[in-house]
């Protein structure tokens, strides 16, 4: 039933009735307890009204008793005067105290009079603005306003009761809240974004899962990173979904059905997704490929988001800013929550910018991305192709110039050998000195099956080893190839220790021993990133080892690694 709101005919005060409490019998009014009667006229307005006299009472004896005392009653046919202006006449008892107080002196006759002046202009401005008996055509307006907010907390009501209860909403717009200054922007809602999985990152340690549950769930069913994020991060407080049952599950509805604006691009109006759930207008890089999603953290395809993996800082090799972290989408929309298309895209096939992808923020030959420093960069429809798939796998080990051939994830020489050709191309200072190299050699590619384990100075014997005639080795001049020139080294993306030193052993052989160095083989995965010119390859060998805490003593086939400082509990070696 819908409530009415009215006012009393007699003291003006704002009351309420429900629709089918109206009926013609006198009530009493709950602030001045006189009768009124509630009536509704032909076109369906409530208003209340003084009931008529008992029969055989006179007009004249009900106006003298509605007078107040030492009150003149009003002359037959007058209309009587409503209560309020009659409660309001409070300045003469302050007049008559005025009066009364003769024996006062002057000054405080002067400060009484002026402050009895003040209290009289109050009162009169009181009873002017105080509301009237009689329902003035404003009052008819303040009926319908209040009517109108009525209806629409009812309308709230039935709106909460069938889906998200108001003060949910509000709740939700407040945690969800744009920090943008201004109307939002794709801009600002990526960085915005990239802020938010930073705080999820530094209060769980890595990145949040592609797919998050049960084993028992096939990934698309799985709840998505996104949904870590509201439970984790935005919404902290709130109750979080059941993590072990699908997105789709009637205990996760209530989660899942809330439009989260941080989720949504601006310049696009499609809200909803498949099945009519809220989506999300960005999806995290899974990597390159249609496995992408399912290949293991060390796979050179894989991209930072993954199912059943959490990819933390130090497994991008790559370079945090050089790796794509969230891309914009304006295809396959469907559920925020949901894991799977709807929330994160591989690099399959090109083009990539509105591409059969879907990948895109709005614009028809530009699109912005967000990499993993949090910062936004704009590719247009010309950028090559190889760029952002290099960009999307997050440890391929492969430059952005799309000059050096390369794909991630392909049995090919890495880009680190043909950045080291112009080192082995340089013009050597003593060519003619036994074991150094040809002007014109180019570095071996590293074994595609996997970094070797120790760095030896010996190269894999060939395929068909029967046919080819034994040699005795070169004696190597371990000083002269250490002394040989370098025009110039550059490494732009970092890449592990262990794929430097293998390339180098083109130039100078390397060993390392495990007796003496135990964490040999974690050491070997140092990042390694650094540009020297006009250097030597014993230069160059050291600066590549400091990192790792390493240095090199020359041996008479080899250079040994060993420590900069003594292992603890151990001597330094000779």
């Amino acid at each position: 039933m819908s409530v009415i709101t009215f006012r009393c005919p007699h003291c003006a005060a704002d009351l309420k009735t429900r629709d089918d409490h109206i009926s013609a019998n006198p009530v009493s009014c709950p602030d001045c307890r006189k009768p009124i009667v509630i009536t509704r006229d032909e076109f369906g307005n409530v208003a209340a009204t003084v009931p008529p006299p008992p029969a055989g009472v006179s007009k004249s004896a009900k106006t003298q008793k509605t007078a107040g005392p030492g009150k003149a009653a009003p002359p037959p046919g007058a209309k009587p005067q409503s209560a309020p202006i009659v409660r309001e006449e409070r300045p003469q008892p302050d007049s008559k105290e005025q009066s009364g107080k003769t024996w006062l002196s002057r000054k405080a006759i002067a400060w009484i009079g002026a402050s009895v002046a003040a209290v009289a202009m109050v009162a009169v401005a009181t009873i002017f603005a105080w509301p009237r008996g009689s329902h003035t055509a404003a009052d008819t307006k303040n009926d319908t306003t209040q009517q109108g907010k009525v209806a629409n907390s009812i309308a709230a009501m039935k709106t909460g009761a069938a889906g998200l209860a108001p003060s949910s909403r509000s709740d939700q717009a407040a945690g969800t809240k744009d920090k943008a200054i201004g109307p939002p922007t794709v801009n600002s809602r990526l960085t915005n974004l990239g802020q938010r999985i930073a705080e999820y990152r530094v209060k769980q340690g890595h990145f949040p899962s592609a797919a998050l549950g049960s084993d028992g769930l096939p990934p698309a069913e799985r709840l998505s990173w996104l949904a870590q994020l509201v439970a984790t991060v935005l919404q902290p407080n709130r109750p979080a979904p059941v993590w072990t049952e699908s997105w789709r599950s009637t205990r996760n509805d209530r989660f899942v059905r809330q439009q989260i604006p941080e989720f949504l691009n601006p310049s696009i109006p499609k809200v909803t997704g498949a099945e009519n759930y809220p989506t999300t207008h960005f999806a995290g890089v899974a990597g390159v490929g249609t496995d992408a999603a399912d290949l293991p953290i060390g796979n050179p395809r894989a991209g930072i988001f993954g199912n059943g993996r959490s990819t933390r800082l130090q497994d991008i090799r790559d370079g945090a800013s050089n790796t794509l972290m969230v891309v914009g989408v304006t295809g396959d929309l469907g559920s925020w929550a949901a894991s799977g298309t709807p929330s994160v895209r591989a690099f399959t096939r090109e083009p990539y910018v509105n591409g059969p992808d879907g990948i895109g923020t709005g614009s028809p030959d530009r699109m912005l991305v967000l990499k993993a420093d949090g910062s936004v960069q704009e590719f247009s429809s010309k950028t090559d192709p190889r760029v952002l798939r290099r960009m999307a796998a997050m440890a391929d080990g492969l430059p952005l110039d799309p000059k050096i051939p390369g794909e991630p994830g392909e049995k090919s020489p890495p880009p680190l050998a043909t950045d080291l050709t112009a080192m082995a191309k340089a013009k050597m200072d003593s060519p003619g000195v036994p074991g150094a190299k040809a002007a014109d050699s180019v570095p071996k590619a590293a074994d595609p099956a996997g970094p070797r384990a120790p760095v030896a100075a010996s190269r894999p014997a060939a395929k068909k080893p029967a046919k080819v005639p034994a040699a005795p080795a070169p004696k190597i001049n371990v000083p002269a190839a250490l002394a040989q020139r370098v025009v110039r080294f550059e490494q732009v993306k970092p890449v592990p220790l262990r794929d430097v030193l293998n390339w180098m052993e083109d130039l100078v052989p390397i060993r390392g021993d495990r007796h003496e160095i135990p964490d040999l083989d974690d050491l070997m995965q140092t990042p390694i990133s650094l540009q020297l010119e006009n250097t030597t390859v014993g230069a160059l060998l050291e600066a590549v080892l400091a990192p790792a805490g390493l240095k090199y003593r020359v041996q008479p086939d080899a250079v040994q690694l060993q420590r900069l400082e003594p292992a603890s509990g151990r001597p330094a070696s000779p």
